[in-house]
């Protein structure tokens, strides 16, 4: 699938295809895409987590917040910062994010959904993850990413830009 394609049909996967595998090229080709993302700084301050067991992803939706259903997706990737190399205060959240778009987007080149639930800045939310994936103290979880065959096709999204938020030149 082309970029523009995938960008366009990217909207959030909450129902997957159960017991569905995903190819461990898939997965690496998921984490190289995701450590792709541009960063501020000379160190990556992002680390990945992925769950793969199926008794562990369907607890991770139970915490899903937003969603329960995602605990049918094959995969779920938890997006964290590393305090210790952030150079630019702050900086780590559009890192983070940059990263998370980029795993989301390579799913659905990959004809895969995805559903990103958002962590950060909930701070109930990070310290329910940190204590449940074990996560270290100096690390701050930012996203979890569900993963997995989508149960319906994804439907393009068409271009919804709202030309009046749109400025050439000068506002």
């Amino acid at each position: 699938m082309e970029t523009r394609r995938a960008i366009l049909t990217c909207e959030r996967t909450l129902d997957f295809v159960p017991g569905s595998a995903i190819p461990r090229k898939t997965l690496k080709d998921l984490l190289r895409a995701a450590m792709s993302a541009h960063y501020a700084g000379t160190d990556s301050p992002r680390h990945f987590l992925v769950v793969r067991e199926e008794s562990t992803l369907g607890e991770l939706a139970e915490l899903a917040w937003e969603d329960p259903s995602v605990g049918s997706a094959s995969i779920a990737i938890a997006v964290c910062a590393d305090n210790r190399t952030q150079r630019h205060m702050g900086q780590w959240v559009v890192d983070c994010s940059a990263a998370s778009q980029n795993i989301v987007l390579l799913a659905r080149d990959k004809e895969l959904g995805a559903a990103w639930i958002r962590v950060f800045p909930h701070r109930s939310r990070m310290r329910v993850l940190a204590k449940f994936l074990r996560v270290p103290h100096y690390l701050t979880p930012f996203s979890l990413i569900f993963v997995g065959r989508p149960l319906r096709p994804l439907r393009k999204l068409g271009a919804s830009a709202d030309e009046t938020k749109i400025h050439i030149d000068k506002w």
